[in-house]
């Protein structure tokens, strides 16, 4: 191979930073409308309205800030492969903080690909807001110690054109004499776009 396969993003402190700005900009525009609509019209001192004012800013913060470091990202080169996920609210806070910091990160799991003795991919069917469905690629990698990795991709549907590079690294384990365990044939699909691979899932459970 003759390039690093990355799905995902690796965020920089850039990134973190006008992901910042977008969040502060949405909350002054909120609060500005609570401040000129809602608070005239409720009778409370101007101390209170500027605690309130206070808490809005400090809870968005709170709830969203987080949300930036929850990011996945798999890398495969010619000797690895690395996975990268923060989970859980705290731990998110920290990554965002690291990240500004410019320290290293770590992988949550760090596999060499001679010790993988096979790959299986399968599928699980979402549902989201307004009964929107979609669908998560799951990947199981057995490894020759009969260690099993999993990996699970948030939503392939919605993380746009990640399927073509899932289809990359299938086929660059399978020239390194990695089995593909694939009973819905899902590899060969991985070229189509995310409807037609949504629609061929349908397909699939339908005749179960």
């Amino acid at each position: 191979m003759n390039k690093e396969i990355i799905i995902g993003k690796k965020l920089t402190r850039g990134d973190v930073l006008k992901s910042f700005v977008v969040i502060n900009l949405y909350t002054f525009i909120i609060l500005g409308i609570l401040v000129f609509t809602v608070f005239p019209s409720v009778n409370i001192s101007n101390q209170k309205k500027m605690i309130y004012s206070v808490l809005i800013i400090f809870i968005t913060w709170i709830v969203t800030v987080p949300m930036i470091g929850g990011t996945q990202r798999l890398e495969i080169d010619d000797q690895y492969i690395r996975y990268y996920h923060v989970r859980g609210t705290w731990n998110q806070f920290k990554e965002v903080l690291r990240i500004l910091m410019k320290k290293d990160d770590r992988a949550n799991f760090s596999v060499s690909i001679d010790s993988i003795q096979s790959v299986s991919i399968s599928y699980s069917l979402t549902v989201g807001g307004f009964g929107i469905k979609g669908y998560k690629l799951l990947f199981s990698f057995l490894l020759k110690d009969y260690t099993v990795v999993r990996f699970v991709p948030f939503n392939i549907s919605g993380g746009g054109n990640n399927n073509k590079k899932y289809e990359e690294m299938l086929t660059f384990l399978q020239k390194n004499d990695v089995e593909i365990v694939d009973p819905y044939v899902l590899k060969d699909k991985l070229g189509l776009t995310s409807e037609e691979i949504l629609n061929y899932i349908n397909k699939i459970e339908e005749n179960k």
